[in-house]
């Protein structure tokens, strides 16, 4: 199973990882002066022009990552964007991130697509695991894998830094089921480093999510083993329950060395909203009525 993802990972990314070519959205700066002066011939418009953060803020952090480590430099302060911006406090780079540690060591231009690769990789991998911790056959978890890492929404958005948190999710899970049946040590360990890794990936929001959700499930399958009776003696479950507790607290941990200083920023600076005016309580309803106010695309 392993050397299918590995197949497709190659057969998807080819043209960067064997040909190549740059896996980045980076023609997008053909949009704007002074770059807009120098496009190629018969450049009519980006590939992609939802996909501008990569080049106005994600590589330009882990070049800029890259060059202080290089010069003997904590990376921990942009003096190019504005009047300075943290690196480690504004999250977005995710310089934390192993995977993104491949920037700072390959050169960088091809050490995008084996990001992207190792991305799919630990998505397929996670996925591949729940689906057959949940005893499910191998080509039915062959399908979920490939479904979850090589959906359309996970491999558009594999340049931002949401997909390195969301890649963890199937991991936090797996980890949660076998904690949750067998109290084994290891899957606690191993939830702990999958809510970390997925706090250091370089957006709060979604791991905020992915913890919210781990809670959720863990919460689900500890009441199930509850309900098994006997088979369960009262202090198997409440060590489980501990060792559930622990996992997600050492996750958060791991995971304090960037929220922390999120936080501090967030303390100084102001306030802004990316959607004005503020949404009213009444809005809360789409969620369980999603026409209430008529669908986008009609």
């Amino acid at each position: 199973m392993a050397a299918v993802l590995v197949i497709l990972v190659l057969i998807t990314l080819s043209s960067s990882l064997l040909g190549g070519k740059v896996f980045t959205s980076g023609d997008n700066i053909f949009q704007w002066p002074p770059f807009s002066a120098e496009k190629p011939a018969g450049w009519v418009r980006p590939s992609n022009p939802l996909l501008s953060d990569p080049v106005l803020g994600f590589n330009p952090d882990l070049l800029q990552i890259r060059s202080d480590l290089r010069n003997g430099t904590s990376p921990l302060w942009n003096p190019y964007a504005a009047g300075g911006r943290p690196l480690l406090g504004s999250q977005q780079s995710g310089l934390l991130f192993p995977p993104n540690w491949l920037a700072f060591i390959l050169p960088f231009w091809s050490s995008l697509g084996w990001i992207a690769a190792i991305k799919i990789l630990l998505a397929a991998a996670g996925a591949y695991l729940l689906c057959r911790e949940l005893a499910l056959r191998r080509a039915a978890s062959l399908l979920g894998a490939i479904a979850f890492a090589f959906g359309l929404y996970f491999f558009t958005w594999l340049e931002h830094p949401h997909t390195n948190v969301w890649a963890m999710l199937p991991w936090a899970l797996f980890a949660t089921r076998r904690l949750c049946t067998t109290g084994s040590l290891g899957a606690t360990a191993l939830l702990g480093a999958s809510v970390g890794a997925a706090w250091l990936g370089g957006h709060p929001e979604s791991a905020a999510f992915v913890l919210v959700t781990t809670l959720a499930y863990g919460t689900f399958e500890l009441v199930a083993e509850r309900t098994r009776g006997p088979a369960r003696s009262t202090a198997s479950l409440n060590r489980r329950t501990g060792l559930f507790i622990a996992g997600l607290v050492l996750g958060i941990g791991l995971g304090a060395v960037m929220s922390l200083p999120l936080v501090e920023l967030l303390n100084a600076s102001g306030k802004t909203l990316r959607g004005v005016p503020p949404y009213p309580f009444k809005a809360g309803l789409s969620f369980f009525f999603p026409e209430l106010w008529g669908m986008p695309n009609k």
